[in-house]
């Protein structure tokens, strides 16, 4: 059985795991989460008018423990600079979910004992926490392979040009559809549970070793044509079709992206999803 882990990793690709003997989070909350909702009353009932979630306060305590507990204290302070910050947590026996945050506060006093320090830690979360599922469609019909990444990656050939991901979450949770070139006009079409739920497409040919990029997420929502190692070429938003939703938001249930185009070539693609929980 998965033991619980919680681990935080910077920019560098660099991680602290935060329960070793010589770092060790202790006393952890605000894993929860509170509704900030707006009501209308009528009388003696209430009407939501617009409801998110607070944001998210993870904290606890971080032991630093001797030797050298000063140093550790410095090292970590000076790590958690360099964000963007990934918190990594695995309650037992399940997934890992992250959760990109900031450093918000570290209270540093002088040694709690002879053995180090024990400070004070609030993180102030960027995102909910989620799980990521990254479905890889190559245009071509295979039996379909699934590998045992840090995340799950699945590649899903049994339909050309269409990805499904299974949602578990009420949330609406952000996606990235990469359509490779080359493709002319490309369009793209999501079910949830059989039904049409959002469309999108580009006016525009994106070239071969190129890929067309739709992405929420990050913010600000984009658009763009980018090469194969991810830098961006051209900036499609502006070709993008305004009457069509265009932007990917998986939903609780069976998601199904279909891509195509009016070219004649067979179109790889890949959906990245971020599927977001209230509390994990």
């Amino acid at each position: 059985m998965t033991v619980r882990s919680f681990k935080i990793t910077n920019k560098n690709g660099q991680s602290y795991n935060l329960l070793t003997r010589g770092l060790m989070l202790h006393g952890i909350g605000g894993l929860g989460y509170m509704e900030d909702t707006m009501y209308q009353q009528f009388v003696n009932r209430y009407k939501v008018i617009d409801a998110k979630f607070e944001q998210w306060t993870p904290s606890g305590s971080i032991f630093f423990a001797e030797p050298g507990a000063y140093s550790k204290y410095y090292d970590f302070v000076r790590f958690c600079q360099n964000t963007p910050l990934i918190l990594s947590y695995t309650p037992p026996g399940m997934s890992t979910y992250t959760m990109e945050v900031r450093l918000a506060e570290i209270d540093k006093s002088e040694k709690f004992s002879q053995n180090g320090l024990d400070c004070r830690v609030t993180f102030r979360a960027l995102t909910p926490f989620y799980r990521t599922v990254v479905v890889y469609n190559s245009g071509e019909i295979t039996d379909g392979k699934t590998y045992d990444y840090t995340y799950n990656y699945k590649y899903s050939d049994s339909i050309r040009q269409t990805v499904t991901i299974n949602s578990d979450s009420y949330s609406d949770s952000p996606a990235r559809l990469v359509v490779y070139g080359p493709a002319t006009n490309p369009s793209w079409r999501h079910y949830v549970n059989n039904v049409l739920y959002e469309t999108g497409s580009v006016r525009g040919v994106i070239a071969p070793n190129r890929k067309l990029v739709v992405d929420t997420t990050r913010i600000p929502y984009s658009i763009t044509q980018q090469d194969l190692a991810g830098n961006v070429v051209q900036d499609m938003y502006a070709l993008s079709d305004f009457a069509t939703e265009r932007f990917l938001h998986l939903q609780n249930g069976v998601n199904t992206i279909v891509v195509g185009h009016e070219g004649t070539s067979l179109l790889r693609m890949e959906v990245e999803a971020m599927i977001e929980y209230a509390s994990v």
